[in-house]
């Protein structure tokens, strides 16, 4: 399972920064910043080809990240196939004060075709 964050949206400044993480057997680890001009699809998907080149042999199964179809186009551009991609919706308040039962996260499946 790997995350890819872009943190940009909660800080002062509009450069799109992104942060690629990998499962651990203890949690997520940080193992790749990359900072892109626009947030497009083909300046993510060429940050992600650059990782690709420096690890050969990584194929993902799974994928987390923000409900973006920037990050998802990319990520089915670079790992087509079989692979699944989760997403994630960020929340700014708690169950509670939404009405929603806790355990309602808003993540959900999507297929990669």
């Amino acid at each position: 399972m790997c995350l890819l964050d872009a943190t940009y949206r909660t800080c002062r400044y509009s450069i799109p920064l992104f942060f690629l993480c990998v499962r651990t057997n203890v949690c997520y680890s940080v193992v790749g910043v990359f900072v892109t001009h626009s947030e497009s699809t083909s300046d993510v998907q060429e940050a992600i080809n650059v990782f690709k080149g420096w690890n050969p042999s990584w194929q993902p199964t799974h994928f987390m990240v923000d409900f973006s179809e920037v990050e998802i186009a990319a990520l089915e551009e670079e790992f087509p196939g079989e692979n699944n991609c989760f997403l994630q919706i960020r929340r700014c308040c708690s169950a509670s004060s939404t009405g929603k039962k806790p355990g309602v996260n808003g993540v959900t499946r999507r297929t990669m075709e």
